[in-house]
């Protein structure tokens, strides 16, 4: 008895120790390895251990004490303690055990012959929400744990339970205590050291603090702005708008602004600055605001610069087309509210292609800026002059009721272009075609305007360039009439409506067939063939020829292909190129896989190129026809004689043929001097070595004259009519040429 009172004193003792001691705010790692010692000091054992289960259920050693060291390294394969720990952490009860070779679940074998435990106990360390972790005692002599001994261990472990909590209180007020302190320290080099500022204004709007971003962005040093007002920094145009909202901040605690303005910086340049500004109180006495503020000059200028190519022409830097428009419906607007009218003109330079395609583009587009400034110099600041690309411009006349007015300022426009254009050395002479649409005679709303201005000036063109024309509802018929056409002829290649006849070219020497030229004809009916000159000058300006142009080469070269199938053979084919399909960089391609898909020698096409299409560009063009003549294929110059007739031209043409015009033998009995032109043309061919070809024979006393004179081939209806290619092989069989006078 008096044994078990000695025992229970030390054990109030060690625990009445512990509690002093963590009031006295001893260390509480310092306290738990303490608690390790007088555990093992009280109950007499060899070792005594406190492990901790972290809020993540991790484990780990917080002490161990005691005779027995190999816990803490045996090399059999076993986890120390681990079995214990994962027994006890299980139960709210201690796991006790004092005879471990008796106890197989903890391989108690293990335990006694390793480590030599002969018993021990462990229990759960308390916690607020969650156990904290076990308290475990060894003994190296077989013992039993009596109960107030197990009471002294609760005890034990309730405190340790406590020290516990305290050090992770503890531990996370001077984790969160550091990390607050890192926080202000990355918020203290964040401010100083950010490409942006901050700064304090009081409420006259004087400067407090700038941050040291003040100096990245305006130039300033910080000390330089102190004292200084807001106010002066700001862009007089914006200072009205800096001031309103600078009171308007003041009005309330915690209101806030957000804004962009230009301020002065050290050097003198203006910044556009983007701020966010907060009414605020920094102490009893004190209110302003605190501006944080960044400089956006760079994207304020690519914002200018997008605005100015969104709708500013990047050449001439008039308004484009999406401004212009945006303008005309603004003044339709206008007018209907005043009861006003408004003009509209297109405008279209005249032959501008032929200045491109000679002198090149780049005094090409100085004659669209020299031509745009005389126009905007002759117009009112209340009209509106735009390019809407190419050789394009359009004018917008407010204010204007009468059409004779709006076609006196059209006249002005094109007086101003009689004056010779002198573009880096060379003299230009310029013209434009005009057309105007009057609101609300002509339209009111924009896409009728637009469309009969549009009209209005396709008229002017019919009738010979260089005129003013304005609108009339005649001319929505002849619109109405060449739109529906375009929008045809676009679905005509879908719907394959083109078709060729082939008309035979006569060979004078040896009396037969030479060739024939593909010819296209539109079948837009059943029954209906569109006559070509209704339809290739309009393919040719909306550049649907470039299609239609590959269509005629391939089925042309498809075509020859089955001739020569079937046996039909000594003969090649003749096809028209436009100036368009000459100027696209594959052109050479295509031609060359057209004869290699079907299967053709080079020398079974020819490609036929008019003057005035090969002048158009000329040294693109020679290069073209160079690359051709290489790769075999014949090139002849079509309708020669209805254009410049440059003999000069003819030399530098790499060329086989040379077709005249039907226009050189038209009534040349009347006009015996043409006869010699005729004969002189013929003679300078065959100087060439060019093959001479006469078009448009359809009498045989045509045919007798262009034969007295000289010429190589002949064609015309005396020979054939354009046919369908059914009909070739019949006419290669049975045509005859002596019926013929030579």
């Amino acid at each position: 008895m008096d044994a078990e009172i000695a025992r229970r004193r030390r054990q109030q003792a060690a625990v009445s120790e512990l509690g002093q001691a963590a009031l006295t705010g001893v260390d509480g790692s310092m306290l738990i390895g303490q608690t390790c010692a007088l555990v093992e000091s009280v109950l007499e054992t060899s070792h005594c251990s406190i492990v901790e289960l972290d809020p993540h259920g991790a484990w780990r050693h917080r002490f161990s004490i005691g005779t027995n060291k190999t816990f803490d390294g045996c090399d059999d394969g076993c986890e120390t303690h681990t079995p214990f720990h994962y027994y006890t952490i299980g139960t709210a009860e201690p796991v006790i055990f004092d005879n471990l070779s008796a106890e197989p679940r903890f391989n108690g074998r293990h335990w006694l012959d390793r480590h030599g435990v002969e018993a021990g106990i462990s229990l759960q360390i308390p916690g607020r929400d969650r156990s904290y972790g076990v308290l475990s005692v060894y003994s190296n002599a077989r013992r039993t744990f009596a109960a107030d001994e197990i009471e002294f261990l609760r005890s034990v472990a309730d405190l340790t339970g406590a020290l516990i909590e305290n050090l992770r209180t503890e531990e996370a007020r001077r984790l969160a205590e550091r990390e607050r302190s890192e926080a202000v320290e990355r918020f203290r080099a964040l401010v100083e050291n950010s490409s942006e500022g901050i700064a304090l204004v009081d409420a006259r709007g004087s400067f407090l603090y700038a941050s040291a971003g003040t100096r990245r962005v305006l130039g300033y040093e910080p000390r330089e702005l102190t004292g200084r007002n807001f106010s002066d920094l700001v862009h007089p145009d914006e200072l009205e708008y800096a001031q309103t909202n600078f009171r308007d901040l003041l009005t309330a605690d915690g209101r806030e602004a957000h804004g962009e303005l230009r301020l002065q910086s050290r050097d003198g340049s203006w910044r556009w600055i983007e701020g966010t500004y907060k009414n605020m109180l920094f102490d009893a006495n004190v209110r302003g605001i605190v501006i944080n503020y960044r400089d956006v000059t760079g994207r304020k200028l690519a914002e200018q610069q997008l605005e100015r190519l969104a709708y500013r022409d990047s050449l001439t830097d008039l308004p484009n087309r999406f401004l212009f428009h945006d303008r005309v419906q603004h003044a339709i607007e206008q007018s209907r509210r005043r009861g006003r009218g408004l003009a509209v003109m297109y405008i279209d330079l005249d032959r501008f292609k032929i200045v491109n395609d000679t002198l090149g583009h780049s005094i090409g587009d100085r004659l669209l800026q020299i031509v745009g400034g005389r126009f905007s110099a002759l117009l009112r600041a209340d009209d509106t002059i735009a390019r809407l690309g190419g050789d394009e411009f359009a004018v917008l006349l407010p204010d204007v009721d009468r059409a004779e007015d709006a076609g006196t300022v059209g006249r002005k426009l094109l007086a101003a272009m009689r004056a010779p254009i002198q573009v880096d050395g060379h003299e230009l002479h310029a013209s434009a075609s005009i057309g105007i649409s009057m609101y609300p005679a002509d339209g009111e709303d924009l896409v009728t305007l637009l469309k009969n201005a549009d009209a209005a000036l396709y008229r002017s063109k019919e009738l010979g360039r260089n005129s003013v024309q304005l609108f009339a509802t005649s001319m929505n018929d002849r619109y109405r009439k060449r739109l529906d056409m375009e929008l045809s002829l676009h679905r005509a290649l879908e719907h394959n409506e083109f078709e060729l006849h082939y008309q035979p070219i006569v060979d004078r020497t040896t009396r037969s067939i030479r060739s024939f030229e593909a010819l296209i004809r539109w079948r837009r009916s059943s029954e209906e063939l569109v006559n070509p000159a209704d339809f290739i000058r309009l393919a040719e300006e909306t550049r649907l020829i470039i299609p239609i142009g590959d269509w005629v080469l391939n089925e042309a070269c498809r075509q020859m292909r089955e001739w020569r199938d079937a046996g039909v053979s000594g003969f090649h084919v003749a096809v028209n190129l436009s100036a368009h399909q000459i100027a696209q960089p594959t052109f050479i391609y295509s031609v060359a896989a057209a004869v290699r898909e079907h299967g053709l020698e080079p020398r079974d096409l020819e490609l036929e190129v008019t003057e005035s299409a090969a002048l158009q560009n000329l040294e693109w063009t020679l290069s073209v026809l160079d690359q051709l003549k290489s790769l075999g294929i014949r090139i002849a110059v079509d309708d020669f004689g209805t254009g410049q007739s440059s003999l000069v031209y003819l030399k530098r043409l790499p060329l086989h043929t040379l077709k005249l015009d039907r226009e050189f033998i038209r009534d040349i009995g009347n006009h015996p001097a043409d006869a010699e032109i005729l004969s002189s043309i013929i003679h300078l061919g065959h100087s060439l070595n060019l093959y001479v070809t006469v078009e448009g024979i359809e009498t045989e006393a045509d045919h007798a004259l262009v034969a007295a004179h000289g010429c190589d081939g002949i064609q015309g209806y005396l020979f054939g009519r354009p046919m369908l290619p059914m009909a070739v092989p019949e006419l290669m069989r049975t045509f005859r040429y002596a019926g013929y006078a030579a």
